[in-house]
């Protein structure tokens, strides 16, 4: 069984993995939270410090995550999809895949 600082690291873990895998800077996803500096979302990330359940709801949707995802023993591969042709701007290819990979995992835990 994982001792509660254990689970605070592994948890910070999963919310850096989800913050990355978005494409958000740590200071842009802090602001994002309503954190008032990013050291606050950097301990959280290192497992300094307990995130609260309604600061979890809040980068669940954030990260375009399910709350499993941050609960799974294992950490999942995250992959991305490849496109067959490149789109002229990026930005709102990067929505659009962030809302296809989420579309698939509610899809794949049907």
């Amino acid at each position: 069984m994982n001792s509660p600082k254990n689970y605070t690291s592994t948890l910070g873990e999963k919310v850096a993995q989800a913050r990355i895998a978005e494409g958000f800077s740590i200071s842009d996803a802090a602001k994002s939270l309503g954190f008032k500096n990013y050291q606050t979302l950097s301990e959280i990330e290192k497992g300094e410090r307990k995130l609260n359940a309604n600061e979890l709801s809040a980068t669940s949707k954030l990260y375009k995550k399910n709350l499993d995802f941050f609960f799974e023993s294992e950490t999942p591969v995250i992959t991305l999809p490849l496109w067959r042709k490149a789109v002229a701007s990026a930005a709102p290819m990067e929505d659009f895949q962030s809302e296809f990979l989420f579309f698939l995992e509610n899809y794949s835990n049907m």
